[in-house]
């Protein structure tokens, strides 16, 4: 729905333009730091992973594209337990990883992540019938 731009199938659950609001950055100047962890039984300390730089309503956002990585105006979510999910409207291309596991981010979760990611970031964006959709990266 949210790579349909607010429509699932021929139904509009959002409006285009709320969706755009979602993935636009919403914190303005503020810098992302470092998370400090207060219980590392659940969460390593971190800095944002893939340069994950700003916020969006509901998710953090690339600004700048990563080398064999996100596209600038990927958006990404992920939760304690090492559940995460990924958009990138520009490859139109979407990934969740479901893991329930702790500590949140350690280096097993962050393999896994980069693990499914990577594929998806060879991708790039070709035209099919007047419509954009992803191919290969040949």
């Amino acid at each position: 729905m949210l790579l349909g731009g607010g429509k699932l199938g021929k139904t509009r659950v959002l409006q285009a333009e709320t969706v755009a609001l979602m993935g636009r950055n919403q914190i303005g100047d503020l810098p992302l730091t470092e998370i400090k962890s207060l219980a590392r039984q659940f969460a390593r300390s971190l800095r944002m992973p893939e340069s994950l730089d700003k916020f969006g309503l509901g998710f953090a956002i690339n600004t700048q594209a990563v080398e064999g990585g996100r596209a600038s105006g990927s958006m990404a979510c992920a939760r304690i337990y090492n559940t995460f999910f990924w958009i990138d409207p520009a490859r139109k291309t979407t990934a969740v990883l479901m893991m329930q596991f702790l500590p949140f981010l350690d280096d097993v979760a962050r393999g896994c992540s980069r693990s499914l990611i990577s594929p998806c970031t060879a991708l790039r964006p070709v035209r099919i019938g007047g419509s954009q959709r992803s191919g290969s990266a040949t």
